[in-house]
């Protein structure tokens, strides 16, 4: 507990420096979005882009969660409740949740050494095409009609519709078009 302790310990100062102080990389002081606001969105993604500091992260995190799921149990038994009943299950149930809570935090860093997501300066996306019909905005709908492309009938069950709605519209919907030969 004592090594974990200090390497958390030197986790979290790793942290401050990196994120909140800008120590590390002072260079990157200066990044800011479309809107003139502190850009942290991709500090965070190239500050992970280094694996020394993304394995260093991980690690603290593990260690992190560890003394998290131990910590559970400690504050259940301060509150009192030393019961066998409700102690066993909490102490079963302690290290899925810390496993939990290290997912979810390490999953950013992850996906930003996997280049999963991508800095906003950076990002490059594809051309968007809102396939709106030109002409008059009066005749669009009669057009967009007019040139869509019917389902034959016999294909209908090799598309799958998901009805959101629970409503008597989402019934109407799923019936209507359960009736019509689609996969619901």
């Amino acid at each position: 507990m004592i090594v974990s302790g200090l390497i958390i310990a030197c986790f979290l100062i790793f942290h401050l420096l990196h994120f909140t102080a800008q120590v590390i990389h002072p260079e990157r002081q200066g990044w800011h979005d479309a809107l003139g606001r502190h850009d942290a969105y991709s500090l965070v993604i190239v500050g992970f882009r280094d694996p020394f500091a993304t394995g260093f992260y991980l690690l603290g995190l593990f260690l992190l969660s560890m003394h998290l799921g131990h910590g559970i149990q400690s504050f259940i038994s301060t509150l009192g409740v030393r019961s066998r009943k409700i102690a066993e299950p909490i102490s079963t149930a302690s290290p899925y949740l810390a496993g939990l809570i290290f997912l979810g935090y390490a999953s950013v860093p992850i996906a930003s050494i996997l280049r999963l997501i991508n800095p906003i300066g950076h990002y490059t996306m594809g051309n968007l095409d809102s396939k709106i019909p030109s002409g008059p905005l009066q005749k669009k709908w009669s057009k967009h009609k007019f040139e869509s492309k019917l389902i034959n009938p016999a294909n209908r069950r090799k598309y799958t519709i998901i009805v959101v709605g629970s409503g008597l519209a989402g019934a109407s919907a799923a019936s209507s078009m359960g009736e019509m030969g689609y996969s619901l």
